[in-house]
C-alpha cells in the first residue's frame, strides 16, 4: 500500500470523508504542505500523527478542501443570472402561484457565493420581497470555512468584485471588516456535505431536493473524471424541472448529464434542467 493510499484511508476512517476521488496530484501537494508546516520529514511519522487523533485528520481535510472564494466572483456570470436567467424563472414560478425559491451553493467555501445569491435575489424581488420565501443552502467539506460563513464577517479582500452600492446596502462596516446584514444572513443556512460520497444527494438540512438554482463552481476541476460525472448526476437530480445549474467557467457536464440539460449560456456554463432527472443510484 502506498503512502498516499494509507493517508486517504486513514482520513476516511477518522473523518468519514473519502478524498480518493480528488486529483492525486492535488492530494499529494496538500499532504506535503501539512508535513512541511508541522516539520515532519518522514512518511511514517506523518501516518502516526494522523492515527494519534482526530485533530490532524481534520486539519488535513480542511487543507485538501478548496475554500477560496469571494463575493460575486466572476461578475459577468452574476450579470447573466440577474438580467437573463433568474427573472424568467421567477415569473414562471409566480404565474404558477409558487413563491418559494430554493437555491444551493455546493462547495460554498466561506459562504461568499451563497450570500451573493441571496443579495441578487433580494435585488430582483425587492418590490415583492414580503410575498416570497427564499431559502439558500450553503454546503462544504471544510468545517472552518463553514464557521466563517455562519459568522458572516469578511475582510476587504472578499469584496474585490463587489460594487460600492452593494457593499453599502448589504453590509455593515465593523473596523476594517464587513458583516452581512440580518436581512441577508437569515436567508442562508450552512452545513457540512460531501459531494463525492456515494448516495449523497442534497444537504440534509434542505430536507428535499427540487432546487430552482444550484451553483457548483470551481469544484469539479479538482476531481477525477469518473467522480466528476457522479457529482454532476447528483447535482442534476437535485434540480427541479426547469431549474438552473451553474458550473465554473472551466467546467462542463459529462455527456450523460448534458443530455438532460439545455444550455442557457455556454460561456458562463449555465444550464437548465429538461424535465425531471432520471433516477439512478450515484
Amino acid at each position: 500500500m502506498t503512502f498516499i493510499t494509507s493517508v486517504t484511508e486513514e482520513l476516511k476512517r477518522c473523518t468519514g470523508t473519502d478524498v480518493s476521488g480528488y486529483h492525486r496530484g492535488l492530494v499529494e501537494r496538500r499532504i506535503a504542505a501539512r508535513m512541511r508546516r508541522l516539520g515532519v520529514v518522514d512518511t511514517q511519522g506523518y501516518l502516526e500523527l494522523l492515527r494519534a487523533g482526530l485533530g490532524e485528520c481534520q486539519e488535513l481535510l480542511d487543507t485538501i478542501a478548496i475554500n477560496i472564494s469571494w463575493f460575486f466572483r466572476n461578475p459577468t456570470t452574476y450579470d447573466e443570472l440577474r438580467e437573463a436567467v433568474i427573472p424568467p424563472l421567477l415569473a414562471r414560478k409566480k404565474a404558477g402561484e409558487d413563491r418559494l425559491f430554493r437555491a444551493w451553493s455546493a462547495g460554498c467555501a466561506g459562504g461568499e457565493e451563497a450570500y451573493s445569491v441571496a443579495i441578487l435575489l433580494h435585488q430582483l424581488l425587492k418590490g415583492e420581497w414580503d410575498r416570497w420565501r427564499v431559502l439558500i443552502f450553503g454546503s462544504d467539506l471544510d468545517a472552518q470555512a463553514l464557521a466563517r460563513g455562519r459568522r458572516g464577517i469578511y475582510d476587504r479582500a472578499a469584496f474585490r468584485d463587489t460594487t460600492l452600492g452593494i457593499l453599502d446596502t448589504y453590509f455593515e462596516e465593523t473596523g476594517d471588516r464587513f458583516s452581512v446584514r440580518p436581512v441577508i444572513r437569515r436567508l442562508v443556512s450552512f452545513s457540512k456535505h460531501d459531494l463525492t460520497r456515494q448516495g449523497a444527494g442534497a444537504p440534509s438540512d434542505s430536507v428535499f431536493a427540487g432546487f430552482d438554482l444550484v451553483l457548483c463552481r470551481n469544484v469539479l476541476i479538482y476531481l477525477e473524471p469518473e467522480v466528476q460525472a457522479k457529482v454532476l448526476a447528483r447535482l442534476r437530480q437535485a434540480l427541479a424541472s426547469g431549474g438552473i445549474l451553474v458550473l465554473g467557467e472551466a467546467e462542463a457536464p459529462d455527456p450523460a448529464t448534458a443530455r438532460t440539460l439545455q444550455t442557457v449560456d455556454a460561456i458562463h456554463r449555465i444550464y437548465r434542467a429538461r424535465g425531471r432527472a432520471p433516477h439512478r443510484e450515484v
